[in-house]
């Protein structure tokens, strides 16, 4: 699926000597509500939000636009709190596939007191592989964009890197012996991003 170009996000900096790029470009792995909002994006109609669950709520989160401090970008997403899978096996191996969606706000730039970013949409087909005698899980995405690179823990939950659109990020998420739910996020001066995978076998 090709990516969609949602809106231009504009922030006017009201307070000055906000405009150093520290905190201004905020990301990461958070926990979302059971509905999916985050308390680090400001909910103002312009963030793109999306929450994903299979029947069982099992499912992940993200959310980008507009930091809650109204002072910069956000982008960041999570497991959903009811998610709940099986056991994880301490043997054996799965491929899983299934779909990644993300958002990310691109060609961040700044001038004096304002913040310009475009905020996009992607959605594609995702391939997790899971090695449980290594406690090794990786993914790639059909096109490319996203890879991820995580260790399994005992408890089923995973942590680890992701790479999308070539920028770096983390990832968490919970596998079981034939389903995996993920979450990423990341950014760098010019690119925020936040997003989920669901995949089984």
């Amino acid at each position: 699926m090709r990516p969609l170009h949602l809106s231009s996000l504009i922030l006017i900096l009201a307070a000055a000597g906000c405009n150093s790029t520290g905190d201004l470009r905020k990301h990461g792995i958070s926990t979302p509500t059971s509905s999916g909002n985050f308390k680090e994006v400001r909910k103002d109609g312009q963030q793109l939000k999306r929450r994903w669950a299979n029947r069982y709520g099992d499912g992940y989160a993200f959310e980008a636009g507009l930091n809650a401090n109204d002072d910069g970008f956000a982008a960041f997403a999570g497991i959903l709190p009811n998610t709940d899978l099986g056991a994880v096996p301490t043997s054996g191996s799965a491929t899983m596939t299934g779909h990644y969606e993300a958002a990310a706000i691109q060609d961040i730039r700044v001038s004096s007191q304002r913040y310009d970013g475009d905020l996009w949409a992607y959605r594609g087909d995702m391939t997790v592989k899971a090695n449980f005698d290594s406690g090794k899980i990786d993914g790639r995405s059909s096109d490319g964009r996203l890879d991820v690179d995580g260790r399994i823990k005992r408890d089923g939950s995973f942590a680890g890197s992701s790479t999308f659109n070539g920028v770096d990020g983390d990832l968490a998420g919970v596998v079981d012996s034939d389903t995996a739910v993920g979450a990423f996020a990341g950014g760098n001066d010019e690119t925020i991003f936040a997003g989920g995978f669901y995949v089984e076998d």
